[in-house]
């Protein structure tokens, strides 16, 4: 699908890229995909399968070197490994029993003093995620401000990149 909003780019064209029909093969093979995933994790081994979406964002990483010749950074590689460490780590100590496990079962592992805490370690993980994402936007929108202010003789192509940068992260904010 981003290989045809690229052609459409590139061409300098107005087209609308839904009817692409690069764009419509690629959606197609989306959902053909996500149908046979679902399929699949209704007929084997979770487990297993949960696997496979770590390693597809790997391969959607590899194909869009192959296909779309984008450049990969350093980061995106340390990103690849973090990924199959995780996911083999996952793999070796992940528990396979067929058990089925009733409602009040549940209930009583999920109540229990380990799940709960992990559930406020996550949540706080969370918040201070959030936290910090709030308190970095704004220094970044801070600079960009204080760099409007202190340059004024910067040109227009500056002026306009800084401010475009302020919507965005406005937008994001919001």
């Amino acid at each position: 699908m981003k290989f045809a909003h690229n052609r459409v780019q590139s061409q300098g064209l107005k087209k609308i890229v839904y009817f692409n029909p690069y764009w419509i093969l690629g959606f197609f093979c989306l959902l053909l995909g996500s149908f046979f995933n679902l399929t699949a994790l209704g007929l084997g081994d979770q487990i297993l399968f949960s696997i496979t979406s770590s390693f597809s964002i790997i391969l959607n990483t590899v194909f869009s070197v192959l296909f779309l010749r984008e450049s990969l950074i350093l980061s995106d590689f340390l990103a690849i490994c973090i990924i199959c460490v995780g996911s083999t780590l996952f793999l070796l100590t992940a528990k396979n029993d067929n058990e089925v496990y009733t409602s009040n079962q549940l209930y009583d592992n999920y109540t229990r003093p380990l799940s709960l805490l992990f559930l406020m370690c996550a949540g706080g993980l969370v918040v201070v995620l959030m936290i910090s994402y709030l308190f970095i936007s704004r220094k970044i929108k801070n600079f960009y401000i204080s760099t409007i202010q202190v340059n004024e003789r910067a040109s227009d192509l500056e002026k306009l990149h800084i401010k475009n940068v302020l919507k965005a992260i406005e937008i994001l904010e919001s």
